[in-house]
């Protein structure tokens, strides 16, 4: 399980094609440059994360060498993924990573029109009731 979450959280660095947030080039194209430049920001953040799943906005920012106004975009972009939750402390915002980035999947859907899923990879295992399990 160790071995699993140090994998997971090595690859927070980018993928090798060096594209954010494991968009895919022909997905990336298409984005705007000011989306783009979140895109990275977001991707930023996750590695700060380096291994550690809770970490304040402070913590982030440090680690960052940023101003904690500049990482609350890639946060926001984080957060819009569902890959980061958000609590308050008595020191501020806590962040509270769930999740890394894992693939966007092309589709065609019934309009004819290519789609894209993201799919995300929790790091925490799914609770599930025992009475559901067969």
């Amino acid at each position: 399980m160790f071995a699993a979450l140090k994998s997971q959280m090595a690859s927070l660095s980018g993928p090798p094609s060096g594209l954010p947030l494991t968009i895919p080039e022909e997905l990336w194209s298409k984005i705007e440059p000011e989306q783009r430049e979140r895109c990275i920001n977001a991707q930023r953040v996750l590695g700060a994360f380096a291994g550690d799943r809770d970490l304040d906005l402070d913590d982030l920012a440090e680690r960052l060498d940023s101003e904690p106004e500049d990482v609350l975009g890639g946060l926001h972009v984080l957060d819009a993924m569902a890959l980061v939750t958000t609590e308050e402390s008595d020191d501020g915002p806590r962040f509270h990573l769930r999740a890394v980035p894992d693939e966007h999947v092309r589709f065609v859907g019934p309009n004819g029109r290519t789609q894209w899923l993201f799919v995300a990879r929790p790091l925490d295992p799914p609770e599930v009731d025992s009475e559901s399990l067969n």
